[in-house]
């Protein structure tokens, strides 16, 4: 077993922990009296960032790692389940509203978002030697915006273009990704 597969093993252990998160979530937040279609996609949303977290790491593989590097990286998906354990709570059958719930959670939620974004381009420049400019700048910019957006805005009409924002991008970094894993450190 290489460090790079040594590694991948404790990311995708937090990532797991995310989906399977996610998903316990699911029958509760679909019941037809509760749930808030935002909501259903800021978790839809969240599932494809976690898929397209993990196949990206393919980037990682060339890596000289160390401890802080490790470190590093290792905070993004402890920030994944951080956004699914907020977007989802633990007692899921305890929400009466997913509406309410969902601002009600709506500050930590987008903020938790901009971390992520200035995550990524801190670790994509300090891990990956990535340059400031680079296509995939575009994606943590684009983040970054939809959490401070998100964070800055209760407007449920806001919301509602954040999530039809939310989901067509989710698409399209899908069909990005669809090139071949760790295409966007290239």
């Amino acid at each position: 077993m290489t460090l790079f597969e040594y590694l991948a093993a404790a990311l995708t252990l937090v990532l797991s922990l995310a989906v399977v998160r996610l998903v316990a979530g699911l029958p509760s937040a679909i019941l037809p009296d509760r749930r808030y279609w935002v909501h259903l996609v800021a978790v839809a949303s969240l599932f494809l960032a976690v898929v397209g977290y993990f196949w990206a790491f393919w980037s990682y593989r060339e890596v000289d790692w160390t401890f802080p590097r490790f470190l590093l990286v290792l905070t993004g998906p402890v920030l994944v389940h951080f956004l699914a354990a907020t977007i989802i709570p633990g007692s899921p059958d305890d929400v009466e509203s997913w509406r309410e719930f969902y601002y009600s959670i709506r500050p930590r939620y987008f903020i938790a978002w901009v971390v992520y974004a200035l995550w990524l381009i801190c670790t994509s420049i300090l891990v990956l030697d990535m340059p400031l400019i680079h296509p995939a700048r575009f994606i943590s910019l684009g983040v970054l915006v939809f959490g401070a957006v998100g964070a800055s805005s209760s407007s449920p009409r806001v919301h509602a273009g954040l999530a039809v924002g939310a989901i067509a991008a989710s698409v399209g970094v899908v069909f990005v990704l669809l090139v071949e894993p760790g295409s966007l450190a290239n």
